[in-house]
């Protein structure tokens, strides 16, 4: 295209008004794994298969299936190594990203962004060469952090717990979470006098519970045994006390199922002494006002320049996306939204065809296309439903590819008067249905500018990882996912509203008057985990399996043309293990 052109197009895109188009961001209700983006996924999986539809014409240097993160760093790593290949993304939901998802909240001429998932750059020291290279290459500096987070607008707010009266018989919150000493932080909690002692004990000491056992033993014994057992048997607090750490946490279940090594290395409450944990060296911590999702918009604004303008990340947090134009012909590197893959096979023999064929649903209907090469930057455990000329053994492995199920919710409130009135931005909140709410990180960047007054429009965001009965993580996962998917969006709402007044509404707040909007991110599968096919259980930590029996690193070895990224394949859940990953399938591609 030539330069006239492509600049005549980012003004059409920058003229034509967006506030009348599809436009997922600003979508409230069910979001994430919102209704109808799982369904045809759901019919593979019980074994529905279909014909591969109606042949588009099209063909393609690269189909990458799975817009995330993983998939659209895939197609950038690609589309720098060739920079004129054509390249087509195919994502089942509405909206690119993946768990990097961007929720949008419009109080008069005022937006409030917060994430919908992923949520920051954790350490970019530990992000590989290939994340860093693509980070500096499309402008992404985690050092500006200090310029962009406001330190003052919560200035004199602390962390709070909330202790409901199902569970402790009253409804009380206090404040001082980690401030204050926690003998008298739990003095104040309604429990028995045995379950204060027990938590300040344990809060406060940095005691070796298994002093008797060298660093080999201490590790064995660990990973025998759950976080809960830990608890009662060696450190020997009561079930009370146990109930209060009951969090909901990104491991996705139970301190009955979560072992007592991945929590040591947590550095979870009663493990600090046992002298295992290996220290952190200096991390960079960064974060977007919408988490993870401005890094994905990034990406296909570098990948498609005509869907918005601009070229920093301060104007990318502002940027209106046309998101008619991402699939637009003359684009390069084309997302096509909505659309479940159903087939993926080579034409011909795996090992010297020259294209592979790739079957979608997109709208009800069955469409067909083709491509020299593939990447399946997709939940793992889906791949064996759709890819017909994999050896077993590999289907096999990708299929131990396991997820925790867990909801991101956000309410748009008028003011924050309430939390100031407290005296807290952040409650943790043990045997309630959401497990921890907060006030959205105080960030601005560029145009957007986050709430400074309490008298102004804020977001609150709650955390919930739904958790079925069970005796193992999968159980745990499976029950909880269909909860979680059975729940209408009013079960949602009653939920958040109950708690909203029970813990706010001393304060002031009204939840009839003060909720101005309410967005539920469902990730039914979420964090990605992966299973010791030795012993059947999760593996929370990879040293707990042998390279030579992972499953994860099976999976992801190159099937002639196909080659597979996204975090499953690193069985990780962080953003640089999604972009190491997608960097590591183009090479398989690309030398």
């Amino acid at each position: 295209m030539r330069v006239g052109q492509r600049l005549l197009r980012i003004i059409d895109c920058m003229e034509n008004d967006t506030s009348k188009r599809h436009y997922p961001p600003a979508q409230q209700g069910l979001r994430g794994s919102h209704p109808g983006s799982f369904d045809t996924a759901h019919l593979l999986r019980d074994g529905t298969r279909w014909s591969d539809g109606r042949d588009t014409g099209e063909f393609y240097d690269l189909i990458v299936v799975g817009g995330g993160l993983s998939g659209l760093a895939s197609a950038w790593f690609y589309h720098q190594k060739r920079p004129k290949a054509r390249i087509l993304i195919l994502e089942n939901h509405d909206d690119f990203g993946g768990h990097a998802r961007r929720n949008e909240f419009h109080i008069g001429d005022r937006m409030l962004l917060t994430n919908g998932g992923t949520i920051n750059i954790e350490n970019y020291n530990a992000y590989g060469e290939g994340a860093r290279y693509l980070f500096e290459s499309i402008g992404v500096d985690p050092t500006r952090y200090e310029e962009f987070h406001d330190d003052d607008v919560y200035r004199g707010l602390e962390a709070g717990m909330f202790f409901n009266k199902e569970r402790y018989g009253e409804d009380l919150l206090v404040k001082g979470a980690g401030r204050r000493p926690w003998a008298e932080f739990f003095a104040d909690a309604p429990l028995s006098d045995q379950a204060r002692d027990d938590l300040a004990r344990l809060f406060d000491s940095n005691e070796d519970y298994l002093a008797a056992l060298n660093v080999e033993e201490k590790s064995h014994r660990l990973r025998q045994m759950s976080y809960e057992e830990f608890l009662r048997d060696i450190v020997g607090i009561c079930d009370e006390a146990i109930s209060v750490l009951e969090q909901d946490s990104y491991w996705a279940i139970g301190n009955d199922c979560l072992s007592a090594w991945a929590a040591t290395a947590d550095g979870s409450p009663g493990t600090r002494g046992l002298g295992l944990r290996k220290p952190r060296k200096d991390s960079v911590y960064f974060q977007f006002p919408d988490g993870n999702a401005s890094i994905a918009r990034m990406l296909v604004r570098d990948l498609n320049p005509i869907v918005a303008v601009g070229n920093t990340m301060e104007d990318i947090v502002s940027a209106q996306f046309n998101y008619e134009k991402l699939d637009d012909p003359d684009a390069q590197v084309r997302i096509r939204l909505s659309s479940t893959v159903t087939n993926v096979r080579h034409e011909g023999d795996p090992e010297s065809a020259e294209t592979v064929s790739v079957s979608y649903i997109h709208g009800g209907e069955r469409f067909r296309v083709r491509a020299s090469n593939v990447v399946l930057a997709c939940y793992h455990s889906i791949i064996p439903h759709i890819c017909s000329d994999l050896p077993e053994w590999q289907s096999k492995a990708l299929a131990l590819s396991l997820k925790g199920t867990l909801i991101y919710a956000n309410v748009a409130v008028r003011n924050w008067q309430p939390f100031k009135n407290l005296g807290v931005n952040r409650i943790d909140c043990p045997g309630s249905y959401f497990s921890a709410l907060r006030l959205q990180n105080p960030i601005s960047m560029g145009d957007y500018q986050h709430a400074r007054s309490p008298a102004e429009p804020n977001v609150i965001n709650l955390f919930h990882t739904p958790r079925g009965p069970g005796n193992t993580p999968q159980e745990q996962w499976k029950n909880g996912r269909e909860t979680m998917l059975d729940a209408s969006l009013e079960d949602y709402e009653r939920e958040i509203r109950q708690q909203l007044a029970r813990i706010l509404g001393p304060a002031g707040f009204d939840v009839e008057k003060d909720i101005l909007g309410i967005t539920v991110n469902r990730w039914a599968h979420g964090y990605a985990y992966s299973q010791n096919p030795e012993t059947g259980e999760i593996a929370y930590l990879l040293d707990e399996v042998s390279e030579d029996y992972a499953p994860w690193i099976a999976g992801r070895q190159a099937h002639g043309r196909m080659v597979f990224a996204n975090s499953d394949a690193a069985a990780i859940a962080m953003t640089e293990e999604a972009i190491g990953e997608a960097h590591r399938a183009v090479s398989e591609l690309v030398p």
